[in-house]
């Protein structure tokens, strides 16, 4: 992060949520506010992209499938155009 941050002007980290089933009591909150504090160190955002969906968006709880991805793609999109 530290090498890719030397040659941006900007880095941002893009977190996509797991389905619900695989988001509830796993730890994954703590893990994400710890990985964007040790990152704001560093002056790289981490993104949040929407919401844990579920299982019918997922390959296996983690990955999208085609489906997740049109959704996952859509919320991003909307967030670029907005810092545009």
């Amino acid at each position: 992060m530290i090498q890719l941050k030397n040659i941006s002007d900007k880095v941002v980290v893009v977190h996509f949520p797991r389905s619900i089933t695989q988001s509830d009591n796993n730890g994954s909150e703590e893990w994400l506010q710890y990985l964007g504090t040790e990152l704001a160190k560093l002056n790289i955002e981490v993104l949040s992209v929407g919401t844990p969906l579920d299982d019918t968006y997922y390959r296996d709880g983690a990955h999208v499938n085609q489906k997740g991805r049109e959704v996952r793609m859509q919320e991003l999109g909307l967030i670029i155009e907005s810092r545009l």
